[in-house]
Formats: C-alpha cells, sequence, structure tokens
C-alpha cells in the first residue's frame, strides 16, 4: 500500500520479507511453486506445524527478550492451536501465502514495490534484527543502501519475531516513528489536515 499510495507519507518496516529471505527458505517456496495444489496444501500443514514449533528459535535469546515472553508463548500456541483444529482451511491460505505471495524469488518478489518507497525519502525506516534466522539483517541493509538511500536502518537485538519478543520495545519504535514524521510532511498529504468548510 504505501509503495502505490499518494496518501501514505513514511513508511516503517520491520524485519521485511520479500526483500531478503535465507536460501533455504527461499528455495522451499520456489519449490512449492511448482506442486500440484493438493501436495501443496499437504505441504501447508507441515509447514504450518514446523512454523509453530520452531516458534521462539529464529534468533531470540534471553538477553533480548523482555519479560512476560512465557505468557506471550503461550498464547502463540493457543491460538495457532485454535486456528489448526478450529479452522483447516488456515492451512491453505499459509501455504497459498507463502507460495504465490512475492518474498524474495526472483519471479516473484517485492523488491520492485519496496524501490517505489524511494519517493518517501528519509520518511523510511526499516527495523532488522542482528540474530534473524529468516530474514537476513546484511542483506536487507545491502538492498537499503543501494535502492533506498535515504531511509534509516535500525539495528536491534534479537531475532525474527520481534513482536512476541520485544513488545515495548516494538511499540515505542513506531510511536517514535510518528512523532518524527514533521508536521508539514503530514499536513502536505492533507493527514490530521482541517476538514473542508471546518
Amino acid at each position: 500500500v504505501a509503495a502505490f499510495s499518494e496518501v501514505v507519507v513514511g513508511a516503517l518496516l520491520f524485519v521485511p520479507a520479500g526483500v531478503a529471505v535465507s536460501p533455504t527458505f527461499g528455495a522451499g517456496i520456489q519449490f512449492t511453486r511448482h506442486m500440484p495444489r493438493g501436495l501443496s496444501d499437504g505441504i501447508g500443514v507441515v509447514a504450518s506445524i514446523g512454523g509453530l514449533c520452531c516458534f521462539g528459535r529464529t534468533g531470540r535469546t534471553d538477553e533480548t527478550t523482555e519479560l512476560g515472553y512465557a505468557a506471550r508463548a503461550d498464547r502463540v500456541w493457543w491460538y495457532s492451536l485454535q486456528d489448526f483444529f478450529l479452522n483447516p482451511s488456515f492451512f491453505r491460505a499459509y501455504m497459498h501465502t507463502l507460495r504465490d505471495f512475492p518474498l524474495g524469488a526472483e519471479n516473484f518478489n517485492l523488491q520492485s514495490s519496496f524501490k517505489r518507497l524511494k519517493r518517501l525519502g528519509s520518511c523510511v525506516e526499516v527495523v532488522v534484527a542482528t540474530e534473524d534466522t529468516i530474514i537476513p539483517a546484511a542483506e536487507v541493509k545491502a538492498f537499503i543502501a543501494v535502492e533506498l538511500t535515504e531511509a534509516t536502518v535500525l539495528e536491534v537485538g534479537g531475532g525474527h519475531d520481534l513482536q512476541w519478543d520485544r513488545p515495548a520495545h516494538t511499540t515505542e519504535l513506531i510511536l517514535e516513528f510518528l512523532r518524527e514524521l514533521k508536521p508539514e510532511v503530514l499536513l502536505s498529504a492533507q493527514v490530521f489536515a482541517p476538514a473542508e468548510g471546518a
């Protein structure tokens, strides 16, 4: 949306898939694109359950995790199990998102969309996790350095699931980004501008 809408005046991206995925993850996505639907649905079940089993194991460390993680992780498991058992179509939806959404492969990639964010200049901030095993921070930084030269890259410690590992810090990063957007930029896009005739 940010890439194509003139109303958007800034973009804050957290560990953005589509800029880079780990080679193994990317190869798996490519493989499923060539599978018959029935087989890819079966892979979707395995991938969904495997993803849940890997939760908390994508670079998270105790040192970079905020208090209360156990309770948050329990919620993830509970909500996921509800999806798995009460909404079987979740598996197909998850698999088709991975397969058909343009995540990082040459013919299906979001990089062209991310490049459009260049029009936002310095109002783009990209947050990467230093220990992320799914979206390599080094590859994201290399892409930003070439394609979004005015953007800010913020490195934070920890793994892929920042919103679960560090919810308070994630919230503060969002609020800080909003605070730093200049009022004239917001008004130029008629965001928070007075209604006509007011």
